[in-house]
């Protein structure tokens, strides 16, 4: 009897012992499961899909083309001309330089045509902007002027003012004075001729005119009072002879 008596307890005691490991097992594989859990990165979130590109013209786009053997290539501006940063050539502060006459561009290739302006182009150098298709010729070509007439001393002695948007009085500048065509000197309309505008019931006209930096511009002048016309005795303007 002490003999089973002792036989049952070491019995239990190697059954507890056992117990005890299989449960130490079993907790130690979970405080590893839970730190191998908490070591893994959460999966990324799904990127955001990129947003579609137009498929169609929206309403006030310009019409624009590429002519692809256009880029690249050299052209001569047949008359001092502004650039502009978009293809409505304007207002004046999106102009972005000039171009003088007889100057060399390069054309990006892309082209258009702009309701009320007419033919664009894009130029990259000198600087990158929009002028007007007309204003450019095949590089080596003479510049193109319209028209000459001189300034009349006897109504503008001191010469005329030129601005680049007559409607504002937005006037010309050179080193920050007003820049214009001087007394007696020539000046060219543009060609094709730009139509005339009125303003403070004077008549404006698009002339080509010396700078006061000696090269040529392009600006609007003071043509006369409304109802003169170039060459009459009212303008300020007198055919060249």
């Amino acid at each position: 009897m002490k003999f089973n008596t002792v036989s049952r307890i070491g019995y239990a005691l190697v059954s507890a012992a056992f117990i005890t490991a299989i449960g130490g097992l079993q907790a130690s594989a979970t405080v590893s499961a839970i730190e191998l859990a908490q070591a893994s990165p959460a999966p990324s979130p799904a990127p955001s899909a990129p947003a579609p590109a137009p498929s169609a013209p929206a309403p006030g786009d310009a019409p624009l083309y590429e002519r692809a053997s256009y880029i690249g290539t050299c052209r001569q501006a047949n008359a001092t001309t502004e650039v502009f940063q978009n293809t409505a050539l304007g207002p004046v502060n999106q102009r972005v330089g000039t171009v003088n006459a007889g100057s060399q561009v390069t054309l990006t290739g892309v082209l258009g045509d702009i309701a009320g302006i007419g033919g664009v182009a894009q130029i990259k150098t000198p600087v990158v902007g929009w002028l007007r298709s007309s204003t450019l010729a095949t590089c080596g070509t003479p510049p193109v002027t319209g028209s000459c007439f001189i300034i009349r001393t006897a109504t503008a002695p001191n010469g005329l003012y030129a601005y680049s948007d007559p409607i504002t009085a937005q006037k010309q500048l050179y080193n920050g004075q007003a820049d214009g065509p001087a007394g007696g000197s020539k000046v060219y309309f543009t060609t094709p001729p730009t139509p005339s505008q009125t303003a403070r019931n004077t008549i404006y006209v698009k002339v080509t005119y010396t700078s006061l930096n000696g090269s040529n511009r392009v600006g609007w002048i003071s043509q006369g009072s409304v109802g003169s016309t170039p060459g009459g005795l009212s303008s300020n303007l007198s055919v060249c002879p």
